[in-house]
């Protein structure tokens, strides 16, 4: 069982982040280093040496397909579950920062699948291959917060 691991995901950047800065300079994402590099850029737009660095446990940049994605950061905490621990994978980040294509991926490509439909398989063909003897109970909890508002996902209705 693993303690808490912290990784950051990069969507590309859209017309309007490529418009504010054309040159990439503001962030640099070093998955093999697994660093995000911040840096400030004067009025020219040109890179400075005012640099801040952050190491996290993984980093994944645009390029990192879904199941490379699943396999680095829900694979080890899927397979402590099965093995019974109480695991939580945590998804944070603004409005349109790629939590969504993460969490759930895109319905209509299978390559594309996210955290959540690829989890839930693995999970369930593990059950399958339970014995007989055992009994497998398994709870999920999907929720949101959001404005200070807390709804589970799975229950129509219920807020706080």
């Amino acid at each position: 069982m693993s303690n808490v691991v912290v990784t950051v995901r990069f969507r590309p950047l859209n017309s309007m982040e490529l418009e504010m800065d054309p040159n990439g300079y503001a962030v640099r994402i070093s998955p093999e280093e697994n660093s995000v590099t911040m840096t400030v850029t004067n009025e020219s737009n040109e890179e400075t040496t005012d640099k801040k660095k952050f190491i996290f446990d993984n980093v994944c940049d645009s390029s990192t397909s879904q199941q490379e994605f699943y396999d680095a950061i829900a694979r080890p905490v899927i397979s402590d579950f099965i093995q019974g621990f109480n695991c939580t994978i945590f998804a944070y980040g603004q409005t349109g920062s790629g939590k969504s294509f993460s969490t759930f991926g895109d319905k209509k490509n299978p390559k594309q699948k996210g955290i959540v439909p690829r989890a839930l398989e693995e999970i369930f063909n593990n059950i399958g291959n339970v014995d007989d003897v055992a009994t497998v109970e398994m709870t999920v909890s999907f929720l949101e917060l959001y404005r200070e508002v807390i709804c589970d996902l799975l229950v129509e209705g219920n807020e706080n």
